[in-house]
């Protein structure tokens, strides 16, 4: 029996199994992970807009969602627009989503931001430095963290639709 491999079909084996290593994309960071039930560490990060975002002082009391994420995910793009709906739905009753674009330049966040509507914070990361902080191995990755700053979830590559909504709702009290 004889095997053919063609460059498609490597390729895409491939990615499947970087995706399936990773959990989504991979990453150039690495560090221990930040688990279930750990203070989310502070950073200060610079908006699209070129101010300075501090956490946690600047998102005190409210459910934080921090995603990471990148413009070359195939993931990223779907659940940020889901998110853009959540936040929407969900930014009066207290969330606050901080997506930290990892490793890219200001000019392709802004640019991926912009094409999607995205009206929730989006912070730059172009070294990584953040992302070390916090573990993350490859986007998307994303931590749910309660008023009190506490991871509550860690969610690692794709993620089911509903289920950021779901978390943030159960911390907000709803």
């Amino acid at each position: 029996m004889r095997f053919y491999f063609t460059r498609p079909l490597v390729l895409s084996g491939f990615f499947f199994f970087l995706a399936w290593l990773g959990g989504g994309c991979p990453s150039s960071s690495s560090s221990s992970a930040l688990e279930v039930g750990k203070r989310a560490p502070a950073f200060e990060a610079t908006t699209l807009e070129g101010k300075t975002l501090r956490f946690p002082e600047d998102t005190a009391g409210k459910v934080v969602l921090i995603r990471f994420w990148a413009e070359r995910c195939p993931h990223c793009e779907a659940e940020m627009q889901g998110l853009e709906e959540t936040y929407q739905r969900l930014k009066d009753e207290g969330l606050v989503i901080l997506a930290v674009n990892a490793g890219q330049s200001r000019d392709t966040a802004q640019a991926f931001a912009q094409r999607l509507g995205l009206s929730y914070f989006v912070l730059l990361d172009e070294d990584n430095s953040i992302g070390k902080r916090y573990g993350v191995t490859g986007v998307p990755t994303s931590y749910m963290l309660d008023k009190n700053g506490l991871v509550h979830a860690k969610f690692v590559g794709q993620t089911p639709k509903g289920e950021f909504e779901g978390k943030a709702k159960g911390l907000l009290g709803g």
